[in-house]
């Protein structure tokens, strides 16, 4: 969790230099927001894999109900926003306790914001790639 608090910190950094005079509970909760929405694509990724799995498995046999996928639609929608409020307390610290403000973001810092949200972008699309290989591969049988 290391690698996410410190890129945590720098998007805060950020909203901070952006929102100068702001009330620094409304900076945090929109650096909050903009982080959280890095981890969207990432855990999407991964609910695409488990349906991908789901289907699979039934195109081999295996006869789930309709239920069972809507629980699993439902449990990963619930894990997410488990997960972003787990996130949200652990950075409250951050509101508490704001780190020192550079004057600037250095050009290291912008590039760790950059590769963050690229990653959950090629996750997303990795996943999206599989999902749309498998289907086509099941289909042909």
């Amino acid at each position: 969790m290391d690698s996410i608090d410190r890129t945590f910190v720098l998007v805060f950094a950020r909203h901070r230099r952006k929102y100068v005079g702001s009330p620094i509970e409304g900076v945090w909760q929109k650096a909050t927001y903009e982080f959280s929405g890095f981890l969207v694509l990432p855990w999407a990724a991964i609910a695409i894999i488990l349906l991908v799995i789901l289907h699979t498995l039934t195109a081999r046999g295996f006869s789930p109900s309709d239920q069972l996928e809507r629980i699993i639609k439902y449990a990963g929608i619930a894990s997410l926003f488990l997960f972003i409020i787990y996130l949200d307390r652990r950075f409250r610290k951050y509101l508490l306790m704001p780190p020192p403000l550079p004057n600037s973001e250095t050009t290291e810092e912008a590039k760790r914001i950059r590769k963050f949200r690229i990653g959950g972008l090629i996750s997303f699309a990795i996943a999206l790639g599989v999902a749309f290989l498998v289907h086509n591969i099941e289909g042909a049988y």
